[in-house]
């Protein structure tokens, strides 16, 4: 995570990210214009933001799906 990301900015971040996600406003890989825009960050700090919170999710390997 970038140094000027706090973990009290970067929880405000994640919950944003978590809301607009349950909104369904845009496709998650674009929320980082919305980082950018609502708080202000840069786009380099702002896509290490969107990567980290996207990695607490389990990937969907389909590969380890049965049919």
């Amino acid at each position: 995570m970038p140094r000027n990301l706090t973990k009290t900015y970067k929880k405000e971040c994640f919950k944003f990210l978590d809301d607009l996600q349950a909104s369904g406003d845009c496709n998650m890989f674009g929320a980082t214009s919305y980082l950018v825009q609502d708080f202000n960050l840069e786009k380099k700090d702002a896509i290490s933001c969107l990567q980290e919170w996207m990695s607490q999710f389990p990937r969907n390997n389909k590969e380890e799906e049965t049919v």
